[in-house]
């Protein structure tokens, strides 16, 4: 039974280097995951600097506009405020402390923007004829880049579509850089124009 002795010595020798074998690829593997692991980690971390970083530069990039207007009338707090650009007028009356009892909300338009140096002046109720200080006019010409629906409707051929379409395009467009600049707005053309020509002023 000799024989037998070098056939279990081959045998052992072929199990250990199985088992050697697999145990090289086994740790082979276990290593090869754990570094794929930590690359996936790096990648997402630098992933996510790359995207804080960005953040905060188009935080930067936004610079926020202001204006100042100055609000007067019956409102709690009378004054020179610093509000954003494209605010509204409720949002201005808002920072002079709001309304008081006696303040006539009907004459003003709450909903227009502001705009820089602007005066917002609430009237008291019972006050007849309160013009907009914004509006003054010069040889009795409604200013069109100022004047509210009310001043617009005074104008001829002028009723409240064609005052609000004024009011819409002037907000979107920004100030008519002249009288001729109205045709722009619909509604209005060459005739209309020729009507109100003399009652109105770009300036």
């Amino acid at each position: 039974m000799r024989w037998k002795q070098p056939f279990v010595l081959v045998t052992g020798i072929i199990a250990l280097s199985i088992i050697v074998g697999l145990s090289i690829s086994f740790f082979s593997q276990t290593d090869k995951t754990e570094r794929e692991e930590d690359f996936l980690q790096e990648l997402s971390a630098e992933t996510t600097g790359e995207t804080v970083d960005k953040e905060e530069s188009v935080q930067e990039n936004e610079v926020v506009q202001h204006v100042v207007v100055d609000v007067k009338g019956e409102v709690n707090s009378p004054g020179v405020y610093d509000i954003k650009e494209g605010e509204r007028v409720i949002d201005a009356i808002d920072l002079a402390g709001g309304l008081l009892e006696d303040a006539d909300p009907v004459q003003v338009n709450f909903a227009e923007r502001v705009y820089d140096e602007m005066i917002i002046y609430v009237p008291k109720q019972g006050t007849e004829n309160v013009t907009n200080p914004n509006n003054f006019e010069q040889n009795d010409k409604v200013r069109i880049n100022y004047a509210n629906r009310e001043e617009l409707e005074t104008l001829p051929s002028v009723g409240p579509a064609k005052a609000e379409a004024i009011i819409s395009y002037r907000e979107e467009h920004g100030l008519f850089q002249s009288a001729e600049d109205l045709q722009s707005v619909s509604g209005i053309g060459e005739k209309s124009l020729e009507q109100l020509q003399e009652f109105i002023t770009a300036d």
